[in-house]
């Protein structure tokens, strides 16, 4: 199920900010570091995905229209 961009963004920043504390108290190569950093580029990936759909879709609207 495709979440909200606005939904979507919001996770993002979350992982965003919690990365970045994870990073400051234990470190680039603690584990929760590397999932974190997993997590955030899946959530990244799902929210270009979206991005990508959204804008395709358009066209295709736009191009049935000028089809005949």
């Amino acid at each position: 199920m495709i979440q909200s961009e606005q939904a979507m963004l919001r996770k993002v920043e979350q992982l965003r900010n919690k990365l970045n504390q994870v990073i400051t108290d234990k470190g680039y190569t603690d584990r929760e570091t590397i999932e974190l950093s997993q997590a955030l580029d899946k959530s990244l990936n799902e929210y270009y995905y979206l991005k990508q759909f959204k804008r395709n879709k358009g066209e295709t609207r736009i191009n049935s229209r000028f089809a005949n």
